[in-house]
C-alpha cells in the first residue's frame, strides 16, 4: 500500500510547493505573508488572490 501512497503524497507535496511558489511569482508583497501560511494550513490561498 505504501508504494501507492507515498508517490501521490510526494507529488501532491511538490505540485502545492510549485503552486505557491508561482503565487509568490505572481502576487505582490502583501500576499506572501498569507502563502507562507499556506505551508502550515495546508490550504490554497493563491486562488481567492486571482
Amino acid at each position: 500500500i505504501l508504494n501507492y501512497i507515498c508517490p501521490i503524497v510526494i507529488k501532491q507535496i511538490l505540485l502545492e510547493q510549485l503552486w505557491v511558489f508561482k503565487c509568490l511569482l505572481d502576487t505582490r508583497n502583501f500576499y506572501i505573508a498569507h502563502v507562507i501560511d499556506s505551508f502550515f494550513s495546508g490550504g490554497s490561498f493563491c486562488l481567492p488572490l486571482y
